[in-house]
């Protein structure tokens, strides 16, 4: 699995993961005409733990929550993070406050890094709610696949040039490039 590590393709990609995703999320509103919201945090380099991933607050459930009641959604939070750990699959609930839900894992380099989140009230539809879902997971899922896609283009790039450089030196016969160690004197014959 490539890494992130500092100054790579993939690196870059991921920077520029939230302004994409951003963009793609405004081309969903004017599809659909639902408004869908991310979260997304960046993997750290060498870190055996998976990033906490914090829920995103959808202008509904914030609308809804402002009379003072508590988020009664913190508990199936967590259950959409540790199923959306396991399988890339979409999870969708209705909660206690009546709104349905669907969380998209957000999937860079094999690795959770975010999720997708709408919501909707009773006014639509089963039908709508599962096709504006699968709209959903359409357009984040592609934007990362296409931005991991873009940063292994740039690291394939980056060797590509190595190796033309490597075979340049090879050629104009620099005994370290081919291969061989410096010249050692050899011993005349006795």
């Amino acid at each position: 699995m490539p890494s992130t590590r500092p100054g790579s393709g993939l690196e870059l990609s991921m920077v520029q993961l939230p302004g994409r995703m951003r963009r793609a999320l405004g081309h969903f509103h004017k599809i659909t005409g639902l408004t869908a919201v991310t979260s997304l945090v960046t993997p750290r380099t060498g870190s055996g733990q998976p990033p906490a991933l914090s829920p995103p607050v959808h202008p509904r459930c914030a609308r809804r929550l402002r009379s003072g009641r508590t988020a009664p959604c913190r508990q199936q939070w967590f259950i959409h993070v540790r199923a959306s750990r396991r399988s890339p699959r979409v999870h969708s609930h209705t909660c206690p406050i009546g709104l349905r839900c669907s969380c998209v894992p957000l999937q860079f380099d094999g690795r959770l890094i975010g999720v997708a989140k709408l919501v909707v009230g009773s006014e639509t539809s089963d039908r709508a709610f599962a096709a504006a879902t699968s709209v959903l997971k359409l357009i984040v899922t592609g934007v990362c696949r296409d931005s991991l896609v873009s940063g292994l283009s740039e690291e394939v790039g980056a060797l590509r040039q190595c190796v033309a450089t490597f075979r340049q030196i090879q050629a104009t016969g620099d005994p370290i490039a081919a291969g061989s160690d410096r010249p050692v004197a050899i011993p005349e014959p006795r």
